[in-house]
């Protein structure tokens, strides 16, 4: 469908893209990665035909649509919120205009005119064309999308200039879904979403019928949507078949094996140069020298590159003083902006080395329950009261705003450094990437995610028992939000975080604290944990009383059988019982063996698919790839179903 051939684009003496060559497929989707500035967006401009490449080409099939949503800010003024999302309809109610136009004309001619027949062939084929186009269901539609971005009913007759930053960009998305273009180019999606409009936006766009290219730092939603990652980075675009997850044990097991084959070429060099090197002097092994010498120019030639790791942040945060038992706690807070209350009179308690996650819908009061947390804002009533020995660093969402302009990179630390901290400034720096020259760089002039960068940084300076991180992961690129979880991972002091990111909120959260119209309600375990007793609620169910059912009646069982002397008819057919059941347990141990002998045929063989797949030259011959990309599929289902099998035999 979309074709890029030794595509090279720069910006001034900055190469950003070099000589990329790639395909996308119809009704793909593809995951778009790499470090901040390797050029995803830029590839995505290119596609949308708004950069053009300084060499190389972009073809498309021909009547291919493109609908383009970028990162930076869009807005929208003049019109209500639902006949801004109309204007993306405006030929097909062009149509019904002169559809009515028609129907008021053939209601004031007799049947048998000519005109009227004429105008009557005129109105069949605009309703034909109006029906293929969708025209009867384009607001149901429009309703549909808004609902699922998280627009209320109420929110329709809203202007648009009326709504934020973040919810122009949904009102951009929600005009993009409706045009429903042959290619979606989507750069960072689910940044300005809650968790319930990106659950949304997986299904709705797992179901759309055209090809789907997105920039995206969220872990779940890669993994959940895409069956194809594609890393950007300094040699080129390098295509991985599966999810996130998928992508990353790929990358590392290709690494592994070009890793090798540079050592085993090396090795062959080496071994090549000690002969040159012994009888470089010996006339008579002349022509042996010049041949080995040609030898090792060919080699040099054919070394293999392996991928250059690109820069990492490293730190870890500061192990913290014990603090008290509870850390922050709040009494009676009352919390609103003019008439709207937010809060009305919640009790929280944060106890200490508590990892708690805040969830609900944009608005639900997440951030404003952290900045109160915080005492970056004042509350209007009730009481807040800090733990003993408890110190507090807050991230958030903006970190800009806790940023001096003015001052430099270096300058912005040793503001607030104490003395003995400030001969380790620089070395501080340096694990945030910011090195030589760029520490006297402008606070103010710094990308979104390097001033991200710093302000982790200023959280270093001291440390601190309770963090309070409001999306902390955004701005950062991949490797970075990973760097930035481990060592989370590894802090034992007290969190409370808002996270748009799930896999984020699974590894570090022990407690969920859903915020829902001003009620706090508390669950146990991380977000999957809440989902699944969320799910279990809607069910009718209650997580865990089936099986402690279940538990309760075996004991009762047990205890039927313990008095009474046992007649011989009783012993007999519970001799027969333990028969059978060492039958039983004897198939039982048949079949793991040759279920266990069939997960290890199936996984040997879905090993050497991976490593033919790490062979650039297979993606030359496309049947082969697909070819092998649905029997890797294929077997990766049967390894799930035979380690489900195997699993209930345990049982």
């Amino acid at each position: 469908m979309v074709r890029l051939e030794n595509v090279s684009v720069s910006f001034g003496a900055k190469t950003v893209l070099s000589r990329v060559s790639w395909r996308i497929g119809d009704r793909d989707r593809v995951g778009l990665v790499g470090p901040n500035g390797s050029g995803k967006t830029t590839l995505l401009r290119v596609i949308k035909g708004e950069i053009a490449p300084d060499t190389g080409s972009v073809s498309c099939t021909k009547g291919t649509s493109f609908g383009y949503l970028p990162q930076e800010q869009l807005t929208h003024s003049g019109m209500s919120l639902f006949e801004e999302v109309m204007t993306v309809f405006d030929s097909l109610l062009a149509a019904e205009r002169r559809m009515r136009d028609l129907e008021q004309r053939m209601s004031e001619l007799p049947p048998d005119r000519a005109e009227h027949d004429r105008i009557l062939r005129e109105y069949a084929r605009l309703q034909q064309d109006f029906e293929v186009r969708g025209g009867f269901t384009a607001e149901s539609r429009a309703a549909e999308i808004l609902a699922g971005l998280g627009f209320s009913q109420a929110d329709h007759e809203r202007a648009t200039e009326e709504f934020s930053g973040g919810w122009q960009m949904r009102i951009a998305l929600a005009k993009l879904l409706l045009e429903r273009p042959k290619v979606l180019l989507l750069d960072e999606p689910t940044n300005h979403l809650d968790l319930e409009s990106i659950v949304w936006l997986e299904e709705y766009l797992s179901a759309y019928p055209g090809t789907v290219v997105m920039v995206s730092h969220d872990r779940s939603f890669l993994d959940h949507l895409v069956s194809r990652i594609s890393e950007v980075g300094p040699d080129g675009v390098v295509d991985y078949h599966g999810g996130y997850s998928e992508y990353v044990r790929q990358r590392e097991k290709r690494r592994q094996v070009l890793l090798a084959t540079r050592a085993q070429q090396e090795q062959n060099i080496a071994h090549l140069q000690r002969f040159v090197d012994r009888f470089r002097a010996n006339k008579a092994k002349a022509a042996m020298v010049r041949s080995r010498l040609k030898m090792i120019e060919r080699a040099k030639a054919e070394l293999v590159k392996v991928p250059r790791d690109g820069k990492r942040i490293r730190f870890e945060f500061p192990q913290p003083p014990r603090g008290g038992s509870v850390t922050i706690s709040l009494k009676g807070v009352r919390q609103a902006y003019g008439d709207r209350v937010v809060f009305d009179g919640i009790d929280f308690e944060v106890p200490r080395g508590d990892r708690i996650a805040f969830v609900g819908r944009n608005g639900a009061g997440k951030s404003t329950l952290m900045k109160i947390l915080a005492g970056r804002i004042p509350i209007e009533s009730g009481e807040r009261r800090l733990g003993h020995n408890v110190t507090i660093q807050y991230f958030g969402q903006d970190p800009a705003r806790d940023l001096d302009p003015r001052n430099t990179v270096l300058g912005e630390l040793e503001s607030i450094a104490p003395d003995e901290m400030r001969p380790r400034l620089r070395s501080l720096l340096g694990s945030f990437l910011f090195s030589g020259d760029e520490v006297e760089k402008k606070v103010g002039v710094l990308s979104g995610g390097e001033k991200s960068r710093l302000a982790f940084a200023k959280m270093l300076l001291g440390p601190a028992n309770l963090l309070l991180l409001d999306e902390p992961t955004n701005h950062l690129d991949m490797a970075s939000r990973e760097v930035l979880e481990d060592a989370l991972a590894r802090y034992t002091g007290t969190i409370c975080l808002v996270s748009h990111d799930r896999s984020f909120m699974d590894r570090l959260a022990t407690k969920i604290l859903e915020i829902e119209e001003g009620r706090l309600r508390l669950f146990y375990g991380n977000y999957s944990d809440y989902l699944w007793k969320k799910e279990a609620e809607a069910a009718g169910e209650e997580p865990g009383r089936e099986k402690a059912g279940r538990a309760q009646s075996r004991g009762g069982e047990r205890r039927g059988r313990s008095g009474g002397p046992k007649s011989k008819e009783r012993k007999r057919a519970e001799a027969e019982a333990r028969r059978r059941a060492s039958a039983a347990k004897r198939a039982a141990r048949e079949e793991r063996r040759a279920v266990m002998e069939e997960i290890e045929q199936v996984e040997k063989r879905l090993e050497e698919i991976e490593i033919a797949l790490l062979d650039p030259s297979v993606y030359a011959d496309g049947e082969r790839t697909r070819r092998l990309v649905r029997e890797q599929r294929s077997l990766r289902e049967r390894v799930d179903e035979l380690y489900g099998r195997w699993a209930a035999l345990d049982d």
